[in-house]
């Protein structure tokens, strides 16, 4: 079936939103070194730029804007469910295309007028990057079939928004500090003109899916039928906050002194000649964690949504060990771990929402995890400074944290051992005699994996057969537990996306293996 040009347009428009403007302001590396060579606060400099002082201000500006990008989406997601999209976005356009063009006057206010405005910019940039973000998932629920491949898709495109400031870096070898950022305030101009009128074209629609929603929400069931403040109780939302919590900051943490570990290497290793081939490539490098796009969707369907997010705080140790080795050219793994590790976190986290919680709450429950690792996202500043200025030594602040990803692994590890209880429980209670589960049509592994060894768990009397990794979900239960013996057809015609299944999609099941069949 053809797709309406109007949504069309707004996708294409969507998409750009995302990549230009989302998430620009984590290229903070590449944007720090446009102003060191532009001698923002060089004035702290006793010596002479660039120093410590310089970067601990620089550090500052970013801190703040991280931590905003975090405490907007709070009332970005209210906004958005209040308001709606087409309010959202030009609420967040404005904002960052003014904060895009007060950067590109940076040079005229800070120098002749020494008055510095760079940090509230700064600030304004992350700020309309959220509240574009937040708009960015909500054309996936224009598309159903295809949702969960526009979410990621988001997440990806999001990610990738950081390679701007590296782009803007290399046009400002050959172009001067206005033009350069002049040029991408009027592109952002012209986009954010475009976008509110394909929203407006398209409202009709999501005022549809939205009503839909609610009337679904009426049916009670799954924990995406359940109130907010019923989900905000509740152990998977623990686990998505603590685990958004901890690696929010720990990404953040991460972007912010990459640059600053990677001279310490350097100076320890005798290798300070290469340090500016290997920060060049780390600030490029960042952005290309859409690569792990396949990776993403497979971990997803192996090892389901709880699993992915051990995946990914797995990946986090990694980085931090792969930093405590004291070799220059290492980092450039390392830093290809992070991308993996980022493109995982921020892919993730809406993954899991949506699928826990549905389209009338993940907004909100988004904005609740970011606002947490906004407010966490604190202690960055004084943490990095007190590194680099008291200590002179980053290695304690790696250890920190890779001890605190203890916290999320937990809370993980207790939510993926009450879902695979649940259902040794629900199988073991199945009577006898029924017939044997069957290989749903659902567009999630969990199911598939469930069925496939339903029969010979009511076979057997032992329970080493369910020592194989089993990755179900509370919403594949309720399924479960609505029709465990039901034939094949009657599960086939039941309604698995009202009841929040995964939405990563499989091909359809068409035949079926029974164990023991001849």
């Amino acid at each position: 079936m053809s797709v309406p040009g109007r949504k069309l347009f707004l996708l294409v428009l969507n998409f750009l939103s995302l990549i230009l403007f989302s998430g620009t302001v984590f290229g903070w590396t590449a944007l720090s070194q446009i102003l060191v060579k532009e001698n923002f606060y060089s004035e702290r400099c006793e010596a002479g730029p660039p120093c410590d002082a310089q970067t601990a201000a620089l550090n500052a500006a970013f801190t703040l804007a991280s931590t905003a990008y975090g405490l907007s989406s709070l009332p970005g997601g209210l906004l958005l469910d209040k308001a709606g999209p087409l309010v959202t976005i030009i609420v967040g356009g404005t904002i960052g295309v003014l904060s895009v063009t007060g950067i590109a006057c940076l040079r005229f206010t800070f120098h002749s007028w020494h008055v510095d405005l760079f940090p509230p910019m700064l600030v304004g940039v992350a700020i309309g990057g959220s509240l574009i973000r937040f708009c960015g998932y909500s054309v996936g629920f224009l598309f159903p079939s295809h949702s969960a491949l526009l979410i990621a898709t988001a997440s990806v495109l999001f990610d990738g928004s950081c390679l701007v400031f590296p782009v803007l870096r290399a046009i400002y070898s050959v172009a001067e500090y206005e033009a350069v950022f002049g040029g991408y305030a009027v592109l952002g101009l012209i986009l954010f003109i475009l976008l509110p009128i394909a929203w407006k074209m398209n409202m009709p629609e999501m005022q549809r899916v939205r009503a839909e929603a609610k009337s679904r929400q009426q049916t009670g069931g799954s924990i995406e039928t359940k109130t907010l403040l019923q989900q905000m109780q509740s152990l998977e939302f623990l686990a998505v906050l603590l685990f958004s919590t901890v690696q929010l900051t720990h990404s953040n943490l991460y972007i912010g002194s990459v640059n600053d570990i990677n001279a310490e290497i350097a100076e320890k290793t005798k290798s300070t000649e290469q340090l500016l081939h290997v920060n060049t490539l780390v600030s490029f490098i960042i952005p290309m964690g859409f690569l792990a796009v396949p990776a993403i969707t497979a971990s997803i369907r192996r090892f389901g949504n709880v699993g992915t997010l051990q995946i990914t705080n797995a990946l986090g140790v990694v980085v931090n060990v792969l930093q405590l080795l004291p070799s220059l050219w290492l980092q450039v793994l390392t830093v290809c771990v992070f991308a993996i590790f980022r493109a995982f976190l921020f892919s993730n986290v809406p993954q899991f929402n949506a699928h826990y919680f549905g389209v009338l709450n993940m907004g909100k429950i988004q904005g609740v995890c970011f606002l947490s690792g906004g407010l966490v996202n604190l202690v960055q500043n004084p943490l990095i400074n007190y590194s680099l200025l008291t200590l002179n030594n980053f290695n304690p602040m790696l250890v920190l944290c890779i001890a605190v990803t203890i916290i999320p692994s937990c809370a993980c590890a207790a939510l993926q051992f009450r879902e695979r209880r649940k259902i040794r429980e629900t199988l073991l209670n199945s009577p006898p005699g029924s017939p044997p589960m069957p290989r749903p049509r659902a567009r999630s592994a969990s199911l598939v994996s469930i069925a496939s060894m339903g029969e010979g768990i009511r076979r057997s009397s032992s329970l080493g057969v369910l020592a194989s990794p089993m990755h179900g979900s509370s919403t594949s239960l309720q399924v479960m537990s609505l029709c465990p013996s039901s034939s094949e057809g009657d599960l086939a015609d039941f309604d698995l996306d009202r009841h929040g299944v995964s939405m990563v999609e499989e091909e359809p099941q068409t035949s079926y293996h029974r164990e023991g069949a001849s």
